[in-house]
């Protein structure tokens, strides 16, 4: 189980870092939950081909493809890339 970056005490320093503290979103739990512990997810991070989750009651981070919460990579998707493009503009 990783800790969140807050919990141990890490500052964004690095954009892997950076990308934790702004650009996040809330998987409503009806559309996926953790697969270890059936908590609540948050997306962290997105490349081109898959997204990274961490888990807000254990913690636990890992990678999922983009279709991975039943909607076709039609929602989670490309609303978060669309909200890091607008960070990184701001």
């Amino acid at each position: 189980m990783l800790p969140s970056p807050a919990d141990a005490g890490m500052r964004a320093v690095d954009p892997f870092l950076q990308s934790l503290e702004t650009t996040e979103m809330r998987v409503d739990p009806k559309d996926g939950t953790c697969r270890n512990c059936k908590g609540t997810l948050t997306i962290i991070d997105a490349d081109d081909a898959t997204i990274t989750v961490m888990c807000d009651e254990c913690g636990d981070v890992y990678v999922v493809e983009t279709d991975a919460f039943n909607d076709g990579a039609m929602i989670y998707y490309p609303e978060f890339m669309a909200s890091r493009v607008a960070e990184e503009r701001d």
